[in-house]
Parts: structure tokens; sequence; C-alpha cells
């Protein structure tokens, strides 16, 4: 959504490309950018993307490792079927969580 909210009109883009790269023809393709890469929403938005999914998959990683633990406090009660459909759909949730 910040991408989106911060980018330029479709027209200056194709401008900026006309003058910068006169060998790609912008005109017939879609083109979407930011004129000023250093402006607040181009930079709130790299850091969005780029910094903020690190410490939510240490959280996750730290959470699986809580999980497991449980898991492993209460052997005694559950079946080792289900033991093992907690632990695979444990690593499921890892894997998803880790692949935006």
């Amino acid at each position: 959504i910040a991408v989106f909210v911060s980018r330029e009109d479709d027209i200056t883009v194709v401008g900026l490309m006309n003058t910068f790269l006169p060998q790609y023809n912008a005109n017939a393709h879609v083109v979407i950018g930011h004129k000023n890469g250093h402006s607040i929403s181009v930079l709130t938005g790299i850091i969005i993307a780029g910094v903020l999914p690190g410490p939510l998959y240490f959280a996750s990683l730290y959470l699986r490792s809580i999980i497991l633990a449980e898991i492993a406090r209460q052997s005694i009660t559950l079946s080792e079927r289900t033991r093992k459909l907690h632990r695979k759909f444990l690593s499921m949730l890892t894997a998803q969580a880790s692949v935006p």
C-alpha cells in the first residue's frame, strides 16, 4: 500500500524513463516508479518492506520453540501420532511464515 500511495504520476515516470533511458520504449509498457527515492513515503515503504519482516520472523521462531517445548512437556498425555501431527503442522506454519 505504501508503494502505491507514494508512486508518481505515470506520465511523469514515462517522461523520466524516456529522458534517462531512451533505448527503452516506455510508451509501449506499463511503467510505475518514484521520481525521488529519498521522499518520506518511499523511505517508509522501504522500511516496512525491508526491515519489519526480520523481527517478525525471529518472533515466529521464538514462539515455535515455546510451542515445541510445550509439546514435549505434554508428551505423556499425547499419543505419538498426535505429537507427530503437531510437529508437522508447526513445521508447515513456520515455513509459511518465513515466505512472504
